[in-house]
């Protein structure tokens, strides 16, 4: 059976942790563009390692899901 909230666990805390890289690194003029392409590839990258340990479909769904939003905040801030 797969552990969904280790999956979204470790997948969402990536992710928002990948969300404050640019910010860093570019300043706070982060535009939408930039945030979304930005959250999404954390998310991929988060979803692909937690999926290793439960399911890759599941993982990938996870990870891109919280990139999604995590890019939309990164990007609207």
């Amino acid at each position: 059976m797969w552990d969904i909230p280790a999956v979204f666990g470790w997948a969402f805390g990536l992710t928002i942790l990948g969300s404050f890289w640019p910010e860093l690194w570019r300043g706070r003029n982060e535009d939408l563009g930039a945030g979304l392409g930005y959250g999404l590839g954390v998310g991929l990258v988060a979803g692909l390692v937690a999926g290793l340990g439960t399911g890759l479909g599941t993982g990938l769904v996870a990870g891109l899901g919280a990139g999604l939003v995590a890019g939309l905040g990164a990007g609207l801030v």
